[in-house]
């Protein structure tokens, strides 16, 4: 006998002599014993199954893992990348400075300011003044009338627009700290 028919024995009993014990309609021991190989195969789907998710549970791991990994990797290079335009801000002006500024607005060149907003009446951004000069050159424009070279210092609010788009930026924070911008005297305040 087998392993199974020494299970079937223990779980129905012996066949009397004969007799034969059902197992159900149109199952008989002959039958149970005739589907092994279809329960083996099976078995073997269920095992293959369960190796599969696992192995798609420990992809899915690794996914999330790489994926934290390029939430830091961006979040890296968008620190980077506002570091190296501070710094080309810093290092390379764009601003054509002459000393042939009108003598009443030479005595503001240096003097910090702040610089105030358009439609919402208020401090937009901190910088001092770097060049008075109606002469003056800020991005390859030239500067407007009524208007000062500024360098921001700080920024407070980044969605501002500017006195005077330039195709460099358009608002406070696209420009950042460092950079030069015109400011009509206006809407400067003089420290």
């Amino acid at each position: 006998m087998t392993g199974m028919d020494d299970a079937l024995t223990e779980l129905v009993g012996s066949d009397n002599k004969g007799r034969m014990r059902g197992l159900g309609c149109s199952i008989s021991k002959v039958g149970l014993k005739k589907s092994a190989p279809a329960r083996s195969k099976v078995e073997n789907v269920t095992k293959e199954k369960e190796s599969v998710t696992q192995e798609l549970s420990q992809v899915k791991k690794k996914l999330d893992g790489m994926t934290q990994d390029i939430v830091e990797m961006k979040k890296t290079l968008v620190d980077m990348q506002k570091d190296r335009q501070y710094t080309q801000n810093l290092s390379s002006p764009t601003v054509a400075k002459s000393t042939q500024a009108s003598s009443p607005d030479i005595i503001y060149i240096g003097k910090r300011c702040d610089l105030l907003g358009f439609k919402k009446r208020g401090v937009v951004a901190h910088g001092e003044v770097y060049e008075v000069n109606p002469n003056a050159i800020v991005h390859c424009e030239p500067l407007d009338d009524g208007a000062f070279v500024v360098v921001l210092t700080e920024v407070i609010q980044p969605h501002a627009p500017l006195w005077k788009e330039d195709g460099f930026a358009s608002t406070l924070g696209e420009a950042g700290p460092g950079s030069f911008v015109q400011w009509g005297k206006e809407a400067l305040r003089i420290q």
